[in-house]
């Protein structure tokens, strides 16, 4: 293998990991939006604090997912829906860890409320973002399957 082609490897396993980490980025943010909408919805006073928590969580899913990426899948993106639903649960449990020690460290040294009042609203509200997360990516691969479905029949391709 010459150099070309090894340095025309690399891109492409960078550009795979982007296309990845960009399909979950928008997963990621409609979800946040689902959130404080639902809330906004439900119990309007809640939906300030559904954002602001709600953000919270999403920069940890953000760091957690990125952080995640260049670790384990720089190599390879993972393909398949059950690979990217896994990496979607992964980053939020991760995500969910550092949402508390955020709540624990943090917050108590510069809001004055009590920790554990603290701790239990981030997680309330932490739980409420993960299940989003695992819900719009659910929705993002089922219309993506049936898009690619869709095609396949136009094209003429066995379904």
């Amino acid at each position: 293998m010459d150099g070309n082609s090894h340095d025309r490897q690399d891109n492409d396993q960078r550009q795979n990991l982007w296309s990845f980490l960009r399909s979950k980025y928008l997963i990621l943010l409609v979800a946040y939006a689902v959130t404080v909408l639902t809330a906004a919805l439900v119990f309007a006073p809640w939906a300030p604090i559904m954002a602001w928590f709600g953000f919270i969580y999403l920069v940890s899913v953000l760091l957690a997912l990125t952080g995640l990426a260049f670790l384990v899948a720089r190599k390879t993106a993972p393909h398949g829906i059950w690979k990217s639903m896994l990496w979607l649960a992964l980053s939020s449990l991760v995500a969910f860890i550092l949402t508390v020690l955020y709540a624990a460290a943090i917050v108590p040294l510069y809001s004055g409320t009590r920790t554990p009042l603290v701790i239990e609203t981030q997680l309330f509200h932490s739980v409420f973002s993960t299940l989003a997360v695992l819900v719009v990516g659910v929705l993002w691969h089922a219309w993506l399957w049936q898009k690619s479905l869709r095609e396949r029949r136009l094209s003429g391709l066995p379904a």
